[in-house]
């Protein structure tokens, strides 16, 4: 078998001195590994003919499938020939040497590699690949034909851009380890001025090329260029990325290496919280005295040559000011919202749905809307009454975890106990301040408990307030009648008249 591909190669080469080109394949991610960076022994360069090599190359099934022709490997530098050499094996006679390269998962690059020392270029531009980018609504446009208008509408890539985008930066990665300057920095200027960088692009390059590109940054300017697009593109869409699952494990995976882990470290706090971003930052962070006064723990800092800020290192008295925060606009860390959960607990703001059901989606903060129904909740689901927000008798507008306002029945809610069933006497529960500065509500008294109990149906159906509720819910939930005083409004019974006259039309 290996002669006989070694002999039909031999009369190829004799007529155009190349195999013939190939469609590429799509191999798997992990088709970016790179060569074996062995070490190559000095007779590896002296002892082989550059005019006499020829370097096969395939996947497991066809091992020979592809050829690098010697007039094309002439056109290597010396290292990269090395590397090159160093990962394969001969299996050609004395006076024709041909290599089989053995890392079948770097014949994607190879192939691409041959393609650049023939043409210039591995992937040529044509009207159907050119890269594209989509809107909101979905439409598609050339990325780098359209203004700087369009440009802004844009969302993201389409999936076959960010498929040949994830071939850029394999081939990126190739050369690096194959120690080819010139076609690093060409695969470096293709990456940053062709294709559209966006979230999930953003987060291959600071997977797969970050610590590349930090260490060759100041070797040219492609390099230089490549450093600052990763560095831009992070920067820009930060906010997403904080969220994806995978930026957290490639955060805790390079928390320890250096420079990766500082830079997405700094850039994640900067994303999360930059009012909180000093205090996180500081490398001796003030220690306060319990019984200190305010004006010495500022003379403490500022001889420890530290700033103090009150608004950074003090958790604000009433963090959420608005009850309309979607759960992405609230503070970091969750500690800073503990006073706002105690305060909705005490003006009973926190609901929880019996039944699943549906209400009116509010979209804007206009109360002059038509009925729809768009806003779904679910049984259990925990939701944020509004002070603002009932609507005659019946109805209530409530705020769900993910932000949407809903216009839904009221007798589907119940509220949330301060006591949360857990305290004992139905204390309500507090945040540090205990509540001894004033009565507690009759509610919670044990001298005088609550009529209604909670049922074993739904534990969280304690309504302390009654007049929160309208006439109908209160029947609905058996709740014991109001004592009414003055005259009664129901119509009294007929009286018979004292006299009937047996002839009504006679007078």
């Amino acid at each position: 078998m290996a002669m006989a591909a070694i002999s039909s190669l031999d009369a190829e080469l004799a007529r155009n001195g190349n195999g013939t080109d190939q469609q590429m394949t799509d191999l798997p991610n992990d088709a970016a590994s790179t060569p074996k960076s062995a070490s190559v022994a000095p007779s590896v360069s002296e002892a082989n003919k550059r005019a006499t090599i020829t370097l096969m190359f395939g996947d497991e099934e066809r091992p020979d499938n592809y050829n690098i022709a010697s007039r094309d490997l002439e056109k290597l530098p010396q290292s990269a020939l090395d590397r090159i050499l160093a990962s394969s094996h001969v299996i050609g006679g004395p006076d024709r040497k041909i290599y089989q390269y053995e890392d079948y998962s770097c014949s994607e690059m190879l192939l691409a590699l041959k393609k650049y020392l023939r043409k210039g270029d591995w992937y040529p531009p044509t009207r159907e690949t050119f890269p594209q980018a989509s809107d909101a609504e979905g439409n598609n446009f050339t990325w780098f034909e359209a203004d700087d208008g369009i440009r802004t509408k844009a969302v993201g890539s389409t999936d076959a851009s960010h498929g040949t985008f994830l071939k850029e930066v394999r081939m990126y990665s190739f050369t690096v380890n194959l120690c080819y300057p010139e076609l690093r920095k060409f695969v470096a200027n293709k990456i940053c001025n062709m294709y559209p960088i966006f979230v999930r692009e953003a987060l291959v390059l600071l997977d797969q090329v970050y610590h590349s590109a930090f260490e060759l940054k100041d070797e040219s300017l492609e390099d230089r260029q490549m450093y600052e697009t990763i560095m831009d593109s992070v920067q820009k869409h930060r906010a997403e990325l904080i969220r994806l699952p995978k930026f957290l494990n490639l955060l805790r995976k390079s928390i320890s290496h250096e420079p990766l882990g500082r830079m997405l470290l700094d850039f994640y706090i900067d994303a999360t919280s930059d009012k909180y971003a000093d205090a996180l930052r500081a490398p001796n962070p003030v220690k306060m005295e319990p019984n200190g006064s305010e004006h010495d723990k500022a003379d403490k800092a500022e001889q420890n040559g530290l700033h103090l800020n009150k608004e950074v290192v003090q958790p604000p008295t009433n963090p959420v000011e608005n009850r309309h925060m979607t759960p992405a606009s609230r503070p970091e860390p969750l500690c800073y919202q503990l006073p706002a959960l105690v305060e909705a607990l005490e003006n009973l703001h926190l609901m929880v749905a019996v039944k699943p059901g549906f209400g009116t989606l509010i979209r804007g903060h206009s109360r002059n809307y038509s009925r729809n129904n768009d806003f779904r909740y679910q049984e259990n689901e925990l939701l944020i009454y509004l002070d603002d927000g009932k609507l005659g008798k019946n109805n209530f507008i409530v705020q769900n975890a993910r932000g949407e306002i809903g216009d839904i029945v009221g007798r589907n809610l119940h509220p949330v106990p301060p006591h949360l069933h857990v305290t004992d006497h139905f204390v309500p529960v507090h945040c540090g301040r205990p509540l001894n500065d004033r009565p507690l509500i009759d509610r919670f008294s044990t001298d005088n408990p609550p009529v209604h109990r909670p049922s074993i149906d739904h534990p969280l159906s304690d309504r302390p307030l009654i007049d929160r509720f309208d006439r109908e819910q209160r029947m609905n939930e058996h709740f014991s009648p109001r004592t009414t005083r003055g005259r009664s409004r129901s119509r009294s019974p007929r009286r018979p008249p004292a006299y009937e006259n047996p002839h009504p039309y006679r007078y």
